[in-house]
């Protein structure tokens, strides 16, 4: 639990850092800060957040209700969901999911993909299981015009072996589940945004 004693605590511990000479010890208190505002924004304003039901429908389920529900799908999608890297559970299964930009990550500069998946689960976050971006679209259907999001998940390659992830946006063109590269040394600019799981998930 995060309370203000506690990230009292890291913010001293933060600034006792900085006041050697070590460069690593900068580096650590730049680590401290983020996970505190990590903590104090995970505690005291979790939004925006979802509670989403997954699994207990295939792929071939979830490519039928997106296109009855007019939800637009890029070419890159069929092909991560006709993977066989594309698997969902077999019983539906409730997750809690938080989304975070890269900045809320404590992250600076232009962070790759490890660098961000790494750093969300230090904190405690979870990868999602890839079925959560079609899911998600099907569910949130108030996105705010020019919002454009990404999902948090072990990547899923395409037809010609780029590893991707989904992600969610609403443009001009409609309300869209996208396949967007995520190459593990791809970068990510710090208002860039994706969605985790605040918990583990059953794999069974």
């Amino acid at each position: 639990m995060s309370t203000p004693e506690a990230r009292m605590r890291l913010g001293e511990s933060a600034q006792t850092l900085r006041g050697t000479q070590d460069p690593m010890d900068s580096t650590m208190a730049d680590m401290l800060d983020g996970y505190s505002q990590l903590r104090a924004s995970n505690s005291e304003k979790i939004a925006p957040t979802w509670k989403l039901t997954v699994g207990g429908k295939s792929s071939k389920e979830l490519q039928r209700e997106l296109s009855r529900g007019g939800f637009k799908v890029s070419p890159y999608v069929q092909d991560l969901l006709n993977s066989p890297d594309f698997i969902t559970l077999e019983k539906p299964e409730e997750i809690e999911l938080v989304r975070r930009s890269v900045k809320d990550l404590g992250l600076t500069g232009t962070p790759t993909t490890d660098e961000v998946y790494t750093r969300a689960q230090e904190l405690g976050l979870e990868l999602c299981p890839a079925e959560v971006g079609p899911h998600l679209r099907l569910t949130y259907t108030d996105q705010p015009m020019g919002e454009w999001f990404y999902i948090g998940m072990k990547q899923v390659s395409d037809r010609y072996g780029d590893p991707r992830v989904f992600s969610l946006a609403l443009d001009g063109g409609g309300v869209w589940l996208r396949g967007s590269w995520a190459y593990p040394g791809s970068h990510w600019y710090p208002a860039y945004e994706f969605v985790f799981s605040l918990r583990k998930f059953n794999k069974t």
